[in-house]
């Protein structure tokens, strides 16, 4: 290999290494991140209290056959009126505003 061929080759890398250097010079002015002010997120938490009260106690729910032999048919209709303004409850009728329940 003469001195010539030498040279192109030595040429190509470095003219490769050149054309490489400017695009990331051109593509970091143009996609340049925005580094934030403060890094990281805030995370809000609710102060523990600091007084020596002993800790509420956490409500017991009842089984469910308790809750169903204290239920009340006619209040469930009552409540159920807001819910036909929208919907029907009977099977096969048509929706109105909202889907047949």
């Amino acid at each position: 290999m003469d001195s010539f061929e030498l040279n192109k080759v030595l040429g190509a890398v470095l003219a490769s290494s050149i054309i490489l250097l400017c695009t990331h010079l051109l593509a970091v002015s143009l996609f340049a991140p925005v580094e934030p002010a403060k890094p990281g997120f805030e995370i809000i938490a609710k102060a523990e209290p600091t007084g020596t009260a002993p800790p509420a106690k956490a409500k017991t729910e009842e089984p469910i056959a308790a809750r169903l032999a204290q239920a009340d048919v006619n209040r469930g209709k009552s409540i159920s009126r807001v819910c036909m303004a929208c919907h029907t409850l009977a099977k096969g009728e048509p929706n109105k505003i909202g889907p047949n329940l």
